[in-house]
């Protein structure tokens, strides 16, 4: 009688997941304190008599000490999810702020995940043309150890990965750690950060950490938007942005 009754509450439980498997969550993010990133503003502040690299500098290092009002959602149903940055209304320069962005927080960037065939599309930009880069979401390699925490009444797990990023000095390791939650078996998250047996609550990139805000389960199915531009590989796209990175002197 006690297996029976265990079993029929198990089936309960995965009705009330198969009702909520669609939603959004909106993230923010923060970034750590980067003594190195200051150093180098610092520098070439003292160093250069061109007064607009110095007020890109100083511009840079205030966006990254000013991102609370920075925002995030992801969509999601039971099959795929979309992943963007919220646009706002600039009440400064607003070229200059755009490109802060472009490279502080990657807001050009878009992004959908496919569970079925464990693609993930991202979309961006180069010189005013949008570009689609295409990769297996299995190429994260997750490590799923045992600590747990709890985020938004839900209980997370803790899952790390490294990024290999590209520097015109060469390819760096960027740690990665995701917390994600049992309670919404939904293989989704921010950005690249898919695959998981759980939703992605928290996530941290290096410096950079997305914090979950808000989170809205629905019944209904969330329609997912599709991305938009032209197909090319990853290492094709990064000979083009090389140059981009080091002209912002951050390519180190």
């Amino acid at each position: 009688m006690k297996k029976i009754i265990t079993l029929f509450l198990m089936f309960i439980i995965m009705i009330g997941y198969s009702q909520n498997n669609s939603g959004e969550i909106i993230y923010s993010i923060k970034v750590k304190k980067n003594n190195k990133l200051t150093k180098k503003a610092d520098s070439i502040n003292s160093k250069t008599k061109d007064a607009s690299i110095a007020k890109l500098m100083n511009s840079i290092t205030k966006s990254i000490n000013n991102l609370d009002d920075v925002e995030f959602r992801l969509t999601f149903n039971k099959n795929e999810s979309y992943y963007s940055y919220i646009e706002e209304m600039d009440t400064e320069n607003s070229e200059l702020s755009n490109m802060l962005k472009d490279v502080i927080i990657e807001s050009n960037k878009k992004y959908n995940y496919n569970y079925k065939t464990k693609i993930v599309s991202m979309q961006t930009e180069f010189d005013g043309k949008k570009y689609i880069i295409n990769s297996n979401v299995d190429s994260l390699k997750w490590k799923l150890n045992d600590n747990e925490k709890i985020i938004n009444n839900y209980k997370c797990s803790k899952a790390t990965t490294i990024k290999y990023k590209e520097y015109p000095s060469g390819i760096k390791e960027v740690p990665v750690t995701a917390w994600y939650s049992l309670d919404i078996p939904i293989p989704a998250g921010p950005g690249r950060y898919n695959g998981l047996p759980g939703l992605i609550l928290e996530l941290q990139e290096g410096n950079n950490i997305l914090y979950v805000k808000k989170i809205k389960l629905s019944k209904t199915p969330k329609k997912i938007k599709k991305l938009k531009g032209e197909n090319i590989s990853e290492e094709n796209f990064e000979k083009m942005w090389r140059q981009g990175l080091s002209q912002w002197g951050l390519n180190e």
